[in-house]
């Protein structure tokens, strides 16, 4: 259990921190300030992805593919499940803590057990 700590602190300490200013291609579909700050949400009409971003734009929470949401869009919530490789079973509960945009939650969510 420990290793596996480990190993989510580790990937999600590895995202990149990047600026974004609002493309022609994107709207703001919803805006709200929430117990914790100011939240986004906006969708790139061109590439079909909805994103949640801070008021300042300075990072993605997270996102998905509006036409494919089982997909982990980001690299990021792809190797959030590389740590599973390494148990020594299959676990029969996780635990998510910050969910953010809930893309790493919906794939498991659909899968069939």
């Amino acid at each position: 259990m420990v290793k596996l700590i480990c190993l989510l602190v580790l990937c999600f300490a590895l995202i990149p921190v990047q600026g974004f200013a609002l493309e022609p291609s994107e709207k703001l579909i919803f805006e709200k300030n929430s117990l914790y700050q100011y939240i986004q949400v906006i969708e790139d009409t061109v590439k079909k992805e909805r994103y949640v971003r801070n008021q300042k734009r300075e990072f993605t929470q997270g996102g998905i593919y509006v036409n494919a949401p089982d997909k982990l869009l980001f690299e990021f919530t792809q190797m959030g499940f590389v740590s599973l490789a390494f148990l020594e079973r299959e676990p029969r509960d996780v635990l998510f803590v910050g969910l953010g945009a809930g893309a790493i939650r919906m794939p498991l969510s659909i899968s069939p057990r």
